[in-house]
């Protein structure tokens, strides 16, 4: 699964820095808050909604030190857990917020 394919927030496609991709969350968090709807998320929302996109960003930052000093086994078993990662926030996207 690649970036590309995560279509849950699409701002968060196109960001760059780990502060951009979490903004990005955020950001569709508090969209959904203004929401004519009276679906107003709370911290847990937050806090379920940046779960995995927090958990995506730390082993991309384990992945990117393994590659430098760590072996190929081990990098072999991060890229898996983030495939787990990316199936997981990809499978948000069919019952999460509506995309914007």
């Amino acid at each position: 699964m690649t970036l590309d394919s995560l279509p849950r927030f699409p701002r968060y496609n196109i960001a760059v820095t780990p502060e951009e991709r979490l903004g990005a969350v955020a950001r569709e968090l508090v969209v959904k808050m203004i929401s004519p709807e009276p679906n107003v998320p709370d911290y847990r929302d937050f806090t379920d909604a940046l779960r995995p996109y927090v958990r995506r960003e730390l082993l991309l930052a384990r992945i990117e030190t393994a590659m430098h000093f760590g072996t190929f086994l081990h990098i072999v078993e991060l890229k898996k857990e983030l495939g787990e990662v990316d199936a997981e926030i990809a499978a948000l996207d069919s019952s999460g917020p509506e995309k914007s």
